[in-house]
């Protein structure tokens, strides 16, 4: 079957090829290598394909957020307009754009963004002109079935929350955001500790019997210490209800979530029971990424969850202009160049410049695993899942002009990422037989 064919018949066979973070920022479509070409007929020959755009595709027309609010070791993201028509040229369909850069170059940029990929012929969800369009799930039409996209991301800087619109003010432009409020339980002797330091620093007002606020958090007297992540409750019921009213509006059910990108190879207990959740609600398929790395694969109630598929593109290397405070907190003047800032952000991610503020995360082995993703084959009989392909990706080159262009992975790398997915994935007893280079799940 071809995607053109006249077929209104959902009982057969649906293929959806998904793949996670999308930081793409120079033509591809001149490559014609065959790792990269197998790699991009998977993603056209499925019914819909769909990536989380984790650039920023715009001309500037924003303005940049603060250092103090994008945090320090954060890139201020761009791609030219472009990078939207040879994304659509490599066959994805749908793009999520609720992430960390999603307000990077302010409400211009959300705005520019959105129109940019409507030329481009994209179905996109994510982030818009206020909170109700950037939780609005967006529908992609195929001859097997209609397919449904909302987009949230549960890490981000305090700029990029969508605001909700009232009859006698507008929304703020933003993305989809989920916020989860944090409390820290502190034993007695850790809370006797901080309750002296905060008189020592002349905060003794922050201190309220068995509450502390500080750091802007919430600090409270307990038997043992803890951090309780709560899901706020006008988030869930607002992501819900958009769960609910795409249930009913279209066959398949996609949830992007952009997540934390501190938890390593297993996602958060917080971040797992959401997607639960989300399933319990009527999705039918989590696309997770975030942690920048790989983690693992669970089927619950029939239902996939990829908690990260890894960072698909990943050229952050050849972003052609920065703000000034980039190059201002690397101490360079006005005559340094993009590369020099970049340079710089390398240091201090692999240690190498010593930081207060950016904690070194990626060196050696750690950091080469920034490299591997996987693209996933979801398979679906109506509402049926009947199989999962995993393919796996790497994108490292030795030279920053080649790097982050995604290839299916050559033998050695390809069974040492599936065979580490299988390892992420043994929790849930989720099984994942190898053959040829690919991974495949089966449902019980």
């Amino acid at each position: 079957m071809t995607r053109t064919q006249n077929m209104t018949d959902t009982a057969s066979p649906i293929t959806l090829a998904l793949a996670g973070e999308t930081l793409c920022t120079r033509r591809h479509s001149s490559y014609d290598d065959a790792p990269f070409t197998g790699l991009v007929n998977l993603i056209r020959d499925a019914d819909v394909s769909v990536t989380n755009l984790e650039t920023r595709v715009h001309t500037f027309k924003g303005y940049p957020m603060p250092t103090d609010t994008m945090g320090h070791g954060q890139s201020y993201q761009q791609a030219d307009p472009f990078v939207a028509e040879e994304l659509r040229w490599m066959g994805f369909d749908m793009i999520a754009r609720s992430n960390n850069h999603g307000m990077d170059f302010g409400p211009e940029m959300v705005e520019e963004e959105g129109e940019i990929l409507d030329a481009a012929g994209f179905v996109h969800a994510g982030a818009g002109m206020n909170l109700a369009a950037a939780t609005r799930p967006a529908y992609f039409e195929t001859p097997r079935g209609r397919v449904a996209l909302i987009s949230l991301c549960t890490d981000f800087p305090p700029h990029c929350p969508a605001g909700e619109q009232r009859p006698d003010m507008q929304g703020r432009p933003g993305i989809n955001a989920f916020h989860f409020d944090t409390r820290y339980e502190l034993d007695t002797a850790a809370f006797a500790s901080l309750k002296s330091a905060m008189q020592d620093f002349g905060l003794a007002n922050r201190v309220k019997g068995d509450r502390i606020i500080s750091f802007d958090q919430l600090f409270v007297e307990a038997e043992r210490s803890q951090a309780i992540h709560t899901a706020r409750q006008a988030d869930f019921e607002r992501n819900i209800r958009a769960i609910s009213e795409a249930r009913r509006a279209a066959d398949y059910v996609l949830i992007h979530i952009h997540q934390s990108t501190k938890t390593g190879h297993r996602a958060a207990d917080r971040i797992q029971t959401l997607c639960r959740s989300f399933i319990d609600a009527g999705a039918d398929v989590i696309l997770g990424d975030g942690p920048h790395v790989l983690q693992g694969v669970e089927i619950y109630k029939g239902r996939p969850i990829f908690y990260s598929l890894g960072n698909f593109f990943y050229q952050s290397e050849t972003i052609k202009r920065f703000p000034a405070e980039f190059y201002e907190r690397a101490g360079l003047g006005h005559d340094a160049t993009p590369q020099d800032a970049l340079d710089f952000r390398d240091s201090l991610r692999t240690g190498r410049t010593a930081s207060d503020k950016v904690i070194a995360g990626r060196t050696g082995e750690a950091y080469m695993k920034w490299f591997e993703a996987l693209l996933a084959e979801v398979v679906f009989e109506g509402p049926r899942l009947v199989e999962i392909r995993l393919h796996p990706v790497w994108n490292y080159h030795e030279r920053r002009s080649q790097r982050g262009l995604p290839r299916l992975a050559p033998d050695e790398h390809a069974a040492d990422i599936l065979r580490r997915m299988q390892d992420y994935s043994t929790e849930w007893g989720t099984h994942i037989r190898v053959s040829e280079n690919v991974g495949y799940i089966h449902p019980a």
